[in-house]
């Protein structure tokens, strides 16, 4: 049995269910999923229910206990939260193997992209307005997703203060040199500095808005033909999602303000950093 501690928001349960997937897919393997509700005084629900993953989800008491203390104390001593790629992952097998990390890297599960990507697909189609928007970034050749996180991401001490206004002038500039007649969907937990800050003329949809989840804000990213990125692991799936073959995605150089070594694998070596 393949055991899966989720943890953090969307984007990092996402990169904790692949490993595990692709483990289970590799070794043939049951796959549960740990649906852990707090990382420290903050709520985490679970979040993968609105796709069409597969596994048994498990409560956090039913988690063997050597498993998890032997897990927790290696962390504390070693201080690697297996963000990073680490090949010893891939092959562990066993009665019982608990994950308990972030795996924060393609490499983990590039063998398996296909199921991988299906298992994201949305439980319940799109309907109404949602649905309009993914039929008209699905069918614009032209469409490039561009995600801006603000929020939390102002005061961050780790993730803040990276991806700038200058960043994106960049990143618009180089894909308007491949992709002169490029439309830009744009998502972002601030959509109004969006529209006064971003230099996008009048070639831009804003696409944010209270009534759609952040699931689907991911898949509509999705649709898009090519992809502009935060150092944020929401936008990163929205872009590897993407089933564009030739997609352009840009991504920033730099990851991380404090542990920027723990992410030395999280961009696929296709992607284009600025």
């Amino acid at each position: 049995m393949i055991i899966v501690n989720l943890k953090g928001g969307l984007g990092n349960q996402m990169f904790q269910y692949a490993c595990g997937r692709a483990l289970s897919l590799r070794n043939n393997d049951i796959l549960s999923l740990v649906r852990s509700e707090y990382r420290g005084d903050v709520v985490r629900t679970f979040s993968l229910a609105n796709f069409t993953i597969k596994g048994e989800t498990m409560a956090p008491d039913a988690v063997p206990k050597f498993s998890r203390l032997f897990a927790h104390l290696k962390q504390k001593l070693t201080r690697n939260f297996y963000v990073g790629f680490d090949s010893n992952i891939l092959k562990k097998h066993g009665q019982t193997v608990y994950l308990d990390g972030y795996f924060q890297s393609e490499k983990y599960f590039q063998d398996f992209a296909a199921e991988i990507r299906q298992d994201f697909s949305l439980a319940v189609p799109f309907e109404g307005q949602a649905a309009e928007i993914a039929h008209t970034i699905k069918n614009d050749p032209n469409a490039v997703s561009l995600h801006v996180r603000r929020g939390d991401y102002l005061t961050h001490p780790d993730f803040g203060g990276i991806v700038t206004r200058e960043y994106y002038e960049r990143a618009v500039s180089h894909i308007r040199k491949s992709l002169p007649s490029a439309k830009f969907y744009v998502f972002s937990d601030d959509i109004d500095w969006c529209r006064v800050t971003l230099p996008l003329g009048n070639n831009a949809t804003f696409v944010s808005q209270p009534e759609l989840k952040d699931y689907e804000e991911m898949i509509l990213m999705s649709q898009a033909h090519h992809h502009i990125i935060a150092n944020s692991s929401f936008s990163w799936w929205g872009a590897w999602l993407g089933n564009n073959p030739n997609k352009i995605v840009i991504a920033p150089s730099k990851w991380s303000n404090l542990h920027e070594n723990w992410y030395n694998d999280i961009i696929p070596s296709s992607w284009t950093r600025l």
